[in-house]
C-alpha cells in the first residue's frame, strides 16, 4: 500500500468533514424552508402534528450540523497540535497512523472517531482516543506489537 502524503491525507479528510457540514446546512436549509411554507390547514390538530414532526427533524438537523462542525474544528485542532510532538516516533493524538492488521494495511487517523473516509486508493479509519483500541495505542511507538481483541496489530509508521 502506498500511503499518500500527510498532506494529501489531511486535505482528504477536511473536504470530506467539510462535505459533512455542508449537507446537514443543505439539510436544514430544506427543513427550514418546508416550514415557512407549511400553511395551515382546515384540520388543525393535522396541522400542528406536521409542524411538531417538522421541528423534531430540525432539531436533528441542527444537532448533525453542530456535531459535523465540532469533529472539522476537532481533526484542525489535533493536527496542528501534532506538529508540536516531543516523540514523533509515539502514537498520541493527531497523528496517522500505518497498521498492519490481520495481514492487511491499515491507515488510521488517531484521536477523532469519524468512521471510515473512503478516497480514490485507500480508506482512513478515524479512532478515537477513548474508543478500546484508542486506548490500546495511546503512547505506543513505531514497531510495537499490540492485541487488540485477540487479534494482534503491529505499529508500522506513525507521523
Amino acid at each position: 500500500m502506498t500511503i499518500p502524503t500527510k498532506t494529501e491525507l489531511i486535505t482528504d479528510i477536511i473536504r470530506h468533514l467539510e462535505l459533512a457540514v455542508a449537507e446537514a446546512q443543505d439539510s436544514l436549509n430544506s427543513l427550514n424552508h418546508s416550514m415557512t411554507e407549511e400553511t395551515k390547514s382546515s384540520a388543525g390538530d393535522k396541522y400542528e402534528t406536521q409542524r411538531e414532526m417538522l421541528q423534531a427533524e430540525l432539531n436533528l438537523a441542527e444537532k448533525q450540523k453542530s456535531l459535523r462542525l465540532s469533529n472539522l474544528n476537532t481533526f484542525k485542532h489535533l493536527i496542528s497540535s501534532s506538529d508540536n510532538s516531543t516523540d514523533p516516533q509515539k502514537c498520541t493524538p493527531g497523528k496517522f497512523l500505518h497498521l498492519h492488521f490481520q495481514n492487511q494495511p491499515l491507515l488510521v487517523f488517531f484521536g477523532l472517531g469519524f468512521g471510515d473516509i473512503k478516497t480514490n486508493a485507500f480508506t482512513i479509519k478515524g479512532v478515537g482516543v477513548d474508543s478500546p483500541l484508542g486506548q490500546i495505542l495511546l503512547n505506543q511507538k513505531k514497531g510495537d506489537q499490540i492485541t487488540f481483541n485477540q487479534k494482534s496489530i503491529s505499529i508500522l509508521d506513525c507521523f
